[in-house]
Order: structure tokens, then sequence, then C-alpha cells
């Protein structure tokens, strides 16, 4: 049985290194396998008594015994109360004791100890940093946040970066911070005990550039600093993200440059305990928080289960970035209920999702809710797009992430084993890391096919989606589809005007009859001609034209419920383009963006802002803030892509366009042209979708 414990692959050698506090004597046992899936147990390469909190980090350098191992320790064996230790390897391969050794990385005095958080990170030039809370108070009432580097990849003491007001190894981030150690259940912090949270990172490309964040409590409110060093450690900035109410944070940063920062939040905290909510976040930025990338992973409650023992949560979550994707580990109320996971969840446990119940292995008896570990992965966002051609082909490609395009348009009949007919529309949607595709043909038959995430190609054939639902509403003559808590929603009109909607679930079955979206609704704005839908928040946003040329809103909520009329769009913005023909729907950062095309050929953009508290007061024309005017537009699409809007349009030549709308509100000074940076030309594109695919 264990107490702590973490672990880590190495990045070349597949070995995987685990550092784990053993029961009953709590004493630290290094391990190591070379074959994780195996039956046989891990091999013991270190151990010893009288350690707290071992924290791994692990690489490879491709020599024999190439595999580096760091573990931050908080070692109550050292002099002085000196606790912050950082045990290293550079032959972590080798046979026991495989080389390791203890370097003590604090050069002052603290009073009693150490916090118990040493946090390594390592960059491939061999720099290797480490993090820790430097106690100046008793129980670490007043704490200095100290960074260490080691130039010569943990062999050299981390000796490398000094404070200049005494000399000494390690470089104060911060001093005179409070961070008591209050190691008991706090009814106003969702059952948690607080005290000792930290993570440092370092850009895997740049060693230069490194991020360390904690928890402090300088008043009454427990809350998350992040502060940036882009000179090795030597200075540092001031916070570049605060949050309040939060613990547990995690730091990454990919290939690309991206900080991933995981943490988690407690909201409601000025009620009771039965209000309040555990919000675990996964945000990413380019730019030091300018501007993010705001995944809510779980919002679940926070008095329920009641608390056991302390931590409630655990005293860390991790998150790594590999290449240019994000992976982490967080724990929460594991009650299966959908609304609680924005993203999607999929569950390794028996669970009855439909009534909120967790089942015994018999999959019948209910089990009572506890707190679980999750795993989440979050792989960089493209836009990939579909269109069909007037001859009723059906087309793919893909804008990368670094702004190049995938070099052809891909014909997606040409690798589906069926062929539904001449395509008249399209729509996409990124849900649960792949590509969903729904196309209408000329006979208004509904079909669907997935282009999976993993490289392995598209579904064989498309699905006929009419086919999976007891009713037919009749012809199809525009679609929608929209990614919304990792379900495929799917809206599509029909010739008579009317408004249908179904769902494709998580587990690939689909609702199973259309439903009618007019008939939740207390008006009837009339006969519908187009539409857009996105996924905003966990709920589904709904957009309509009618053929009097009026936009009109609805929402579909978490619980299945409908708004109960739909909205006048226009009745909110204090101009009237004119008669709107085509429309485009993207959630973008916690709000509904909405691109719509004019009779005469205009492109125009709104918002309907987050939290539901109204809608930008004009419609902005898009044309008006480009440089060029690529003629008279006939479709579009719109997808929300790493935070930033990005828009597709059709032209009556057939040719198509693109151009984004940053998050700071400005737009790309020019329209692209897709088919130039393609090597083949489908020919006239008549219908376009658009999705933000992980």
């Amino acid at each position: 049985m264990t107490a702590d414990i973490t672990l880590r692959f190495a990045t070349m050698s597949n070995n995987l290194y685990a550092g784990i506090l053993r029961r009953p004597n709590i004493d630290l046992a290094m391990l190591r396998t070379a074959d994780f899936l195996g039956a046989q147990t891990m091999t013991v390469l270190t151990s010893r008594g009288s350690v707290d909190q071992p924290y791994v980090e692990a690489r490879s350098d491709g020599a024999p015994g190439g595999d580096h191992v760091f573990v931050g320790i908080n070692d109550f064996n050292a002099a002085s109360g000196r606790t912050a230790t950082i045990d290293v390897s550079s032959a972590a391969q080798t046979p026991p004791p495989s080389g390791f050794s203890s370097m003590r990385i604090e050069a002052r005095t603290p009073v009693g100890q150490d916090g118990p958080s040493i946090r390594p990170t390592w960059n491939r030039d061999g720099t290797v940093y480490g993090a820790f809370f430097h106690w100046t108070g008793a129980s670490g009432g007043q704490v200095d946040i100290v960074v260490v580097r080691d130039d010569k990849g943990g062999a050299g003491g981390f000796n490398d970066l000094k404070d200049p007001s005494d000399g000494r190894s390690g470089r104060f981030v911060a001093t005179g911070v409070r961070i008591p150690f209050e190691n008991f259940s706090h009814t106003d912090f969702g059952q948690e005990r607080q005290g000792s949270n930290l993570t440092v990172v370092v850009d895997p490309v740049d060693s230069n550039r490194v991020y360390v964040a904690w928890a402090d409590k300088a008043t009454t409110t427990y809350t998350l600093h992040v502060r940036r060093s882009v000179d090795r450690g030597v200075t540092w900035s001031g916070d570049i993200r605060t949050v309040p109410n939060a613990t547990n944070p995690a730091l990454a940063i990919s290939a690309s440059g991206v900080l991933g920062f995981l943490y988690q939040e407690v909201t409601g905290t000025s009620g009771p305990l039965s209000g309040q909510r555990w919000v675990t976040h996964l945000l990413r930025t380019r730019n030091d928080f300018g501007t993010t990338d705001d995944r809510v992973l779980a919002t679940v409650p926070a008095g329920t289960p009641v608390r056991q023992f302390l931590p409630y949560n655990g005293d860390y979550v991790h998150l790594l970035a590999l290449d240019t994707s994000f992976h982490g580990v967080f724990s929460a109320n594991n009650t299966p209920d959908l609304a609680n996971f924005p993203q999607g969840v999929t569950y390794q446990r028996n669970a009855d999702f439909a009534g909120h119940r967790l089942l015994a292995l018999n999959n019948t008896t209910q089990v009572n809710v506890s707190i679980d570990p999750f795993y989440v992965a979050v792989l960089p966002e493209v836009l990939q797009l579909t269109a069909t051609t007037s001859r009723g082909g059906l087309w793919h490609t893909i804008r990368q992430e670094d702004g190049s395009w995938q070099p052809f348009f891909g014909d997606v009949k040409g690798v589906e084993s069926n062929d539904p007919g001449h395509f008249v529309a399209t729509a996409c949607a990124g849900a649960r890391g792949g590509m969903h595709l729904v196309g209408l043909t000329h006979n208004g038959g509904m079909w669907h096919t997935i282009r999976f995430a993993d490289g392995s190609g598209w579904q064989p054939s498309f699905g006929d989606v009419k086919a999976q639902e007891s009713n037919d509403p009749g012809h199809f003559g525009a679609v929608g589809c929209a990614a919304v808590s990792g379900e495929l929603h799917v809206v599509g009109l029909t010739n008579d005007g009317k408004m249908w909607h179904t769902i494709r679930h998580a587990d690939g079955s689909w609702t199973p009859a259309f439903g009618d979206v007019k008939g939740q609704e207390s008006n009837d704005p009339g006969h519908f001609t187009a539409v857009g839908c996105a996924g905003v928040n966990g709920e589904l946003h709904v957009v309509g034209l009618t053929d009097d040329g009026k936009m009109w809103h609805t929402i579909r909520h978490a619980d299945g419920s409908w708004q109960p009329f739909f909205g006048d769009v226009k009745g909110v913005e204090s101009n009237d383009p004119g008669y709107f023909t085509s429309v485009g729907c993207a959630g973008v950062n916690g709000e509904l963006h909405v691109v719509a095309l004019t009779g005469d050929g205009g492109m125009w953009h709104t918002i309907r802002l987050a939290g539901g508290t109204g809608w930008q007061p004009f419609f902005g024309d898009v044309k008006g803030v480009e440089s060029n005017d690529p003629g008279y537009f006939t479709a579009t699409g719109c997808a929300g892509v790493n935070g930033e809007l990005q828009v597709l349009g059709l032209t009556e030549d057939g040719k198509m366009w693109h151009t984004i709308r940053h998050a700071d509100g400005s737009w790309v000074p020019s329209f692209g042209d897709v088919k130039a940076q393609e090597s083949n030309d489908p020919g006239h594109f008549v219908s376009v979708g658009c999705a933000g695919v992980d």
C-alpha cells in the first residue's frame, strides 16, 4: 500500500520510473520497469526512510544507461532543516542503485524545515531547474519561493543560479509570502486543506524561459500566482496570472511554445459547502495569458462525498506536454453526470449516466460516489473544413496550427466504401478528438462520417442518419452541427421550413428520434432556410435564418430543455445589414460568434457575449476590415480554433476564402485564397462547413 506516488516515462527508452512512499513505514522506494503492461513487480532501485512527497521527472539521451531521473523530495535526513533535496541519476537504466545521489538544493537555513513541495524540471540541453519553499516562519507562516538551476544535467550541485541579495545558490522569486500550513478541512474551500502547492516548468526548446506557480494566502483567500523568467531564472516578472480560491497548479510547455496551466478552483466560496463546486481548468496561452484557451474539464459538487481523510482531492495534479499536445491527471467527484464534464468523459467503471449512479461489478447494485482520478489529453486545434462542389462532390482540407495548409483537397467520397449520392450541403464539428462530417444529398438524405484524430483515416462508410431515427421529418435542405460536452448535435432544416434536432452520443448511438425544435418554442419565426449551431459552455446554440431575411437564436441547455422562445437577433442590434442568406456559428472563449451573408454578397459578424449578458450592439462589416474584396459571397462557415474565430466564405465564382478574427478583436488584414494553397482544384464550391479539431 502506498502514500504519495508519482511516475514518469523516460523520453526515449520506454522505461517507467516511479517514486512512492510505502506504508506502513512511509519509506521512499524508487522503482523501474521496462514493461509497464507486464505483471512482474517493478525493480526497487533505491530505498530509504524519513522523506516526503517524491516528485519524479525523467528524460533520455539515447546513450547506454542514458536515462536521467530527477526526484524532488523533502528529506528529513538533511542537516539543519535543509530538507529540499533532488535525488539525481544520469544512469537510471543500470542495475540498482542505478547511480542515484542526493543533491541538497537548500543553501540557507530554514525555520524548522523546507516546505513539502520540491519540484524539478529539465531541458534537453542539460539545464535542470528546481523550485521549493524556504520556510522563514513557523509551520510555513512566512515563506520565500526559491528557484535553483544546474547547467550540468543535475551533476553540478544546483549552484548555477545565485541571488544577488546574499550571493547564495537559489534565486528568490518572491519573499515573505504567507503560506500557513493548515492541515484541516476548510468548509469555505471545498473540504480541502491548504498549505504547499508548487510547480515549475522550463521551455523544452528554450532553457532561458521558465515559469513557476504557487498558492499562498496573503489575506483570507488562497490564491494561485504564476511568474516568468526569460533569462534562466536571473530575473523574474511580477504575477502574470492570479486565480483566487484555487489550488493544485501544474504547468507544462509544448514543443510549439504553448504554456499549459492546469488547476482546480472552488466556486461558491461565499456560501455554504452545499453550494460550492470544484472546477478543474486547463488554460493554454501563447502570450503569457494575454489571451487564453480555457477548457473546463470538470465542475463537480464540493460537498459530496463527505471528507474521509486529507487531502480531499489530493495535494497535487500533474500536466505534461508531449510534442504539441498536453496530458494531465487530476482527481474529482465521480458522479456520472455529463453536465459535470463539459468536454465529455469516459468512465472505466460501471456507471449509469442517465440516472447519475455508480454501479458495482454486477452492473446493477448502486455504489456511493467517491473521488476518482481522471486523465485528460488536449491536442492542438487545427481548422478542418469540408466543402461540396456543384457536381455533388465532397472535399476536405486542413489549416495547421502554424498557418500552413494541407497541400491538396482530399476527396472524401474516395475514401468511403459507399456513395450516398449528390451532396448539396455539409457541416462539421470537432467531437472527442475527431472531425465529424454531416452531409445532405439532393434527395433530402442525411449522412455522417468521421475523420479520426489518431491519423488512421476515415470511418469506412457513410452512415445513414435517418436510418438511426424512428421518424423521418422529410427532405432536408440545410444542416448545422456542433460538439457539446463530447457529443455531436445535429440540426437540420426541411423543405417545409421546420427545424429538427438529434444527437450522436459519445458511444456512437443516436437519439432515437429527431426532435421538433419549433415544438419546444412558444413562437414560430416562419420558414427557416439556413442554420448554424455551436457548442458554448456546455450548451447548444442555434441560429436560424428565415425566408424574410431575419435571424433567430435559441439555446438547448445542458439538461435537455430549450430556451422557451426564438430570439430576434436583428432586434437587439442597432443596424440592419439587409436580407440574410447564409449563416455560420462558433463558440470562442465562452462567447457565441455569428457570421452571416447578405443578399448583396456582404459578410457580417456579431457576438452573443459570455454569460448571456447580451449581444454586441451592432453587426460588424467583415469586408470593411479587410484590404481585399473577393467578390459576392454565397456561403459561409466559421469555427473557434485556439481561442480565435476562423471564417470561410465561398464566392459566386466557386472560390474559397479565409480570414481570422483574433482574440483581441482585430482581423487578419486580408482574405486569403484557399484554393491557391492547394495543388488541386475540385471545382466550383457551393457549400462549406468547418470546425476546430484537436
